[in-house]
């Protein structure tokens, strides 16, 4: 009966059976037993240790296999399979690594288990003793010991260059090097990388599957701080056990040219001195490799780069062969004047080759990825988060990630922290930390947020531009001019802050790829403003301040951080202003047939509505006509909502106001008045605006925020964050909110008590349940069902 062996990769046992025969054959003279085989080992690789690992490539034709003797390096074996003849170039890499274990081993032995070939490690040369004992081999073991120092550097370009399971292993300890060289601490909290936090992002999957689909040259484009080094950081770390890709970071920008670059970081990290050409020429070496990929990541090109541009697009050609990719992370604006010939009528070589990945605001699923990460950090965001813009951030996420570990250090395990489920003013306190010693950059981004402040005043702007600097740092050039130095706008262009750009009606425009410190700035210069103008006409200075909120990015916010930082002056601010503002509620509006109206959506597409006589809306979008039916209800919204929203704000920061008695803290009675506002109080922007909110909407026109959408407007945040803190005069405030009769206050207050309800270890989640229970609860109720109950027809 005939058998078939089913097994025909080689197993351990086959394996170890070729070793020992191979041994004996090499050397017949010393007993059996006396020499011992690894085929894992490792050998110094300048300042790293490299690990040569057989067991994950028993498929390839060669093994290399340390042989040792007493406890010490006796030889390197390359083991080919059977059958396959020796050939002049066998040896040169068992030499290499023969020259670098330590200490070094005298021999190299080449043998496919017939004919067998051994060197002399110290020259390359074949070994012929007279009569092969253990005394020659002593000679060989002192000379072995001398290798010079030329050869070493021979061993490192061979390995390098042939030898794929060497340099993947050495490209990726620089590229960790590097990262963790560039990753933040307390003394340089400004460096790119966070360490232990890393947000999982879908641009780096869509450049690994480019990588392997074989595409030779990825652009990966986004504003800045949108995380472009933490997507290359991730894609080291998921090529990092690849048997096929090898990432190298290298921080670009920092020297002559990426080459240089790549040379200074390969001879630092391998003490391997290479220069810019001899890296090239590794490159080419590599890049002729089949079966396995080196990824070049180069980080932070810049426009005016204009050497590493032009070895870019060499690294990128027809020199290289296939086993080379590239990826370029740049801002968006670099990409545009890279990616474009200088008259930007057509596609330069980088921008006619490279396949392009997007990389921006967190997506739903990512944002659910990050919130679970700082939930391993015992970070929580409170529910709502997910509506909140500046949480799609990345930078923004990692800052509150950063302060919120520090805050928890040496606490115990236990003992987690909730952060708030939206910023505001928070936010731009974190880009002043951010931002804090970059006073060039600052100064020039102050000229820029004169220059957005005056445009936005401009009443000959076209309907088109007013719409879009409503949402993003849109700047005509005009404006510009008369704030910023000329060599200062060209910097913030060649580094990536500003993007230029040519609006159909509006002209020359600059859009701002930092909105968060045009913003910031934006408030210290309202904050000056507000300052002279209250001087002289409070009402006026209201109707202004209010109105620069509706005309800018971030209004609100900014408004309201100018009012906080204007009441931090010497002299500090006229309680009059708010007091003004409060008598500027929001009044509500009916939308009439035929009316006209016009919005911008976050992509900056333009929208045009039309109410029609017969119910219908007409709706235009990026020029194509959509019918809406519109029912047979009123068509109603609300006009002069931003001075309750600034103060909505305001409200959310304690303050006194000092008067003939004293000073009295005012903030809550603001939350009082704010809190009664009809209509949800929130600001429209970002990519979440277009969401709609959960609500509940009353027969006389209020409407209510939906307790299960969480705490989504800055006034029911304020509200919470007072009594969460507050002791002594929490139960009056709780009284006289429920004593109001308005069931938009008594919903924010339930929305808020609920929230501090649910942490149960909070020190005064008993006292909300049962303000909640015993008097919060029954009011709204009773608020409701007046609401609900129609007008008497006596």
């Amino acid at each position: 009966m005939s058998s078939n062996r089913t097994t025909t990769t080689e197993t351990e046992a086959d394996l170890e059976a070729r070793v020992r025969a191979a041994i004996k054959m090499a050397f017949p003279w010393l007993p059996d037993g006396a020499i011992k085989h690894q085929i894992k080992f490792s050998f110094k690789f300048g300042r790293q240790t490299l690990l040569v690992e057989n067991g994950k490539s028993r498929a390839d034709a060669r093994l290399d296999i340390l042989l040792e003797k007493d406890g010490k390096p006796l030889a390197v074996m390359e083991l080919k399979r059977p059958r396959i003849k020796l050939t002049a170039d066998d040896g040169a890499q068992g030499l290499s690594y023969a020259r670098l274990v330590q200490p070094p081993a005298p021999i190299v032995v080449v043998t496919n288990g017939t004919d067998v070939r051994i060197l002399e490690t110290s020259t390359g040369n074949p070994w012929k003793p007279a009569t092969a004992t253990e005394d020659a081999f002593k000679d060989l073991i002192t000379q072995a010991s001398r290798v010079a120092g030329v050869d070493i550097r021979h061993a490192i370009d061979t390995l390098m260059g042939t030898a794929p399971n060497v340099w993947m292993q050495a490209v990726r300890l620089v590229s960790t090097e590097t990262i963790e060289e560039l990753t933040a601490s307390w003394d340089e909290p400004a460096l790119p990388f966070a360490a232990d936090f890393l947000t999982p992002r879908a641009a780096t999957h869509q450049l690994w599957r480019n990588l392997v689909a074989g595409e030779k040259l990825l652009v990966l484009q986004g504003p800045p701080l949108a995380g472009k080094s933490n997507v290359l950081r991730e894609l080291c770390a998921r090529t990092e056990q690849s048997d096929t890709l090898a990432t190298l970071y290298v921080e670009a920008g920092v020297g002559g040219g990426v080459l240089q670059t790549l040379a200074d970081s390969i001879s630092r990290s391998l003490s391997w001195p290479v220069s810019p050409q001899e890296a090239r020429d590794w490159l080419i070496r590599i890049s002729n490799h089949d079966g396995v990929r080196l990824v070049l990541a180069f980080d932070g090109l810049r426009a005016a780069d204009a050497a590493s541009v032009r070895e870019i697009e060499d690294l990128s050609s027809n020199a290289f062969g296939s086993s080379l990719a590239v990826v370029v992370a740049m801002d968006d604006g670099v990409a545009q004047s890279v990616l474009k010939t200088p008259n930007q009528l057509s596609l330069s070589p980088l921008g006619r080759r490279s396949k392009v990945v997007s990389v921006g605001h967190l997506r739903d699923g990512e944002f659910k990825l990050a919130r679970a990460l700082l939930g391993q950090r015992r970070l929580y965001l409170m529910n709502g988060a997910d509506m909140a813009p500046e949480y799609r951030e990345p930078w923004v996420l990692r800052a509150i990630s950063a302060s919120g570990h520090a805050a928890l250090k040496g606490k115990p395990e236990t003992q987690a922290l909730s952060l708030p489920s939206l910023l505001g003013p928070r936010l731009l306190t974190l880009v002043r930390e951010r931002f804090a010693h970059d006073h060039e950059l600052r100064r020039r981004f102050r000229g820029l947020a004169r220059s957005m402040i005056a445009d936005a005043q401009d009443t000959t702007r076209p309907p088109e531009i007013v719409l879009q600097q409503l949402e993003m740092g849109l700047i005509r050039r005009s404006a510009v001019k008369g704030e910023l130095e000329p060599d200062d706008l060209q910097w913030l262009i060649g580094h990536g802050f500003v993007r230029p750009g040519m609006h159909d009606i509006a002209g020359a425009t600059v859009l701002v790829r930092l909105p968060e410190l045009l913003a910031s700035e934006m408030a210290h210069a309202l904050a000056d403003e507000v300052v002279k103008r209250s001087k002289e006409d409070l009402h006026e200075t209201a109707a202004w301040i209010a109105g620069a909120a509706s005309n800018l990015p971030l209004g609100e916010v900014v408004a309201a951080q100018a009012i906080v930082d204007a009441s931090k002056r010497p002299n500090g601010l006229p309680v009059g202003l708010i007091n003004t503002l409060v008598k500027m509620p929001p009044e509500r509006e009916v939308l009439d047939a035929g009316g006209h109206y016009a919005m911008v959506l976050p992509d900056g597409a333009m929208v045009d509505i039309e109410f029609q006589s017969d119910g219908k809306g007409v709706v235009i979008i990026d020029g194509e006509q959509h019918e809406i039916d519109l029912g047979d209800e009123e068509q109603v919204t609300y006009k002069n909502i931003h001075p309750w929203l600034i103060l909505s704000h305001v409200a959310s920061t304690p303050f006194e106001v000092v008067g003939e008695h004293g000073a009295t803290r005012e903030d809550p009675n603001l939350l009082l008045q704010i809190g009664t506002c009809p209509v949800p109080l929130r600001g429209n922007r970002g990519p979440q605006s277009l969401r709609m909110l959960p609500t509940l909407d009353m027969p006389d026109g209020t409407s209510i925020v939906h307790s299960d959408a969480g705490v989504i407007e800055p006034v029911t945040l304020g509200i919470l964050d007072y009594l969460s803190a507050t002791e002594d005069q929490a139960d009056s405030w709780v009284a006289t909110a429920a004593s109001s009769g308005s069931v938009a206050l008594l919903s924010r207050v339930h929305v808020a008590l609920w929230v501090l309800a649910s942490f149960e270890t909070h020190a005064r989640s008993e006292w909300a349940k049962a303000q909640l229970k015993g008097v919060i609860r029954p009011k709204l109720r009773e608020a409701i069902g007046d609401a609900e109950e129609p007008p008497s027809q006596g």
